[in-house]
């Protein structure tokens, strides 16, 4: 990639942090279920515990292409547990990307989108075509807010506050 600590500029490598409505960031937790749950207080906890790796797979993230969120920290791909596994409609790390269930495309209210504006996450349609929803507590899901569970559509509470981070930013914490 070219991207190196001793030479970030110029780096293509881009990172984020998801910060949900109750002002945390999205991260893996125990088992590898992924809620809002990590503290944005600064200091809290490192950076790369909380920061996902944007890897284009299709198009630009930037104007709706496809990406798959690599956690910095474990490595592991975000993905949607798609129905009817037992724990369908959540949010999971796994070494491996899971074929579409594992894509996402950041759709932005006012593209292209700069890394400082709210986004939602969408799965890729193949998948599910749910939207990242956080439902309150700690917890996201991909199905909407009332029963019969479906995939969640654009909402209030799919709004992600996305902010960008540099190699170097992401070193220096």
């Amino acid at each position: 990639t070219g991207c190196t600590l001793a030479s970030p500029t110029g780096c293509g490598i881009v990172y984020a942090l998801f910060r949900m409505s109750n002002g945390k960031l999205l991260v893996p937790g125990e088992r590898g279920l992924v809620g809002a749950s990590a503290s944005a207080e600064a200091g809290a906890a490192p950076l790369e515990a909380a920061a996902w790796r944007l890897i284009e797979v299709e198009g630009s993230w930037s104007r709706g292409g496809w990406v798959q969120l690599r956690h910095v920290l474990s490595g592991a791909f975000l993905r949607l547990v798609p129905p009817p596994h037992p724990l369908q409609w959540t949010f999971s790390v796994d070494g491996q990307p899971a074929s579409h269930a594992s894509l996402f495309q950041l759709e932005c209210d006012k593209p292209p989108c700069d890394g400082s504006a709210p986004v939602h996450l969408r799965v890729h349609p193949d998948a599910t075509g749910a939207r990242l929803n956080y439902r309150g507590d700690d917890l996201v899901r991909g199905h909407g807010n009332a029963p019969p569970w479906a995939p969640a559509p654009r909402l209030p509470s799919t709004r992600i506050a996305m902010q960008t981070i540099s190699l170097s930013g992401l070193a220096a914490d």
